[in-house]
């Protein structure tokens, strides 16, 4: 778990590094709440709020699952 847990912000890391984005699309469940699971929250990061709350406005959809916010 702990070389999948390091593997995953390598990753992370390197895409950002790389001016690029990443994703851990899946892990075990064990590693979620410790993961950083989505790269950083780019300038477009209000319109997905935005558009989460016109499509999904009793927020059940997945909540709080992208960037751990939305």
């Amino acid at each position: 778990m702990e070389r999948m847990a390091m593997a995953c912000e390598t990753l992370l890391t390197a895409a950002e590094r790389l001016g690029g984005y990443a994703a851990i699309e899946w892990c075990p469940f064990e590693l979620k709440s410790t993961l950083r699971l989505w790269g950083p929250a780019g300038d477009d990061f209000a319109l997905m709020q935005r558009l989460k709350r016109e499509f999904d406005p009793g927020g059940l959809l997945n909540p709080g699952r992208l960037f751990g916010k939305i």
